[in-house]
């Protein structure tokens, strides 16, 4: 029991800081692991563990790229970043989606579906966000198709980005599965 609590803590440790470094190291923009590691915590973390660390990511991460990567867009220090429930309310729900019994079991479509639509959700609620808080936008239906029709270089990123590391991670997760079984028969 003991064994795998600690197996637990570290894979949660691990994915932690896998998810916070992939957001301050430079990249692409929306180009993070954030939604592959989210497709694979949910089937490795118990508990809440699968909504807490991707929330704990994106929070601390924010701290270091607000106040240190991006500080001179601000003028104090930034404990969340402006608008954050437009770019954390669909990791949460994206996070729930994982969760759900459709997704119970790991494989090749179901990696790409959950991938495309981690892409798509963050896509749609957090540039609504941007339509409706910006002030960049008319607040009218015109005013969100340009928002929506600007972004869209973000959202090919983040899905290119997101099946990336999506089927990477289901590769080394199918070949580590392969070995351990291999290893087991063996003894």
């Amino acid at each position: 029991m003991i064994l795998k609590t600690n197996r637990n803590y570290l894979i949660f440790v691990v994915v932690l800081l896998i998810l916070v470094l992939g957001r301050i190291v430079p990249h692409p923009p929306n180009v993070t692991p954030l939604i592959g590691l989210m497709v694979f915590s949910s089937q490795l973390l118990k508990g809440i563990s699968f909504l807490l660390v991707p929330v704990i990511a994106m929070f601390l991460s924010d701290l270091i790229v607000n106040n240190y990567i991006y500080a001179g867009y601000f003028t104090d220090f930034q404990i969340l970043t402006p608008g954050f429930i437009w770019i954390y309310s669909p990791i949460i729900l994206f996070a729930f989606l994982t969760k759900a019994k459709l997704f119970q079991t790991v494989n090749f479509p179901k990696v790409v579906g959950l991938s495309l639509s981690g892409s798509t959700i963050f896509f749609l609620v957090s540039n609504f966000g941007v339509w409706v808080s910006s002030g960049m936008y008319a607040l009218n239906f015109q005013g969100l198709l340009h928002c929506y029709t600007l972004a869209i270089p973000f959202y090919g990123n983040s899905i290119i980005g997101d099946l990336c590391f999506s089927i990477s991670l289901y590769v080394a997760y199918k070949l580590s599965t392969e070995i351990s079984e291999t290893s087991l028969k063996k003894i």
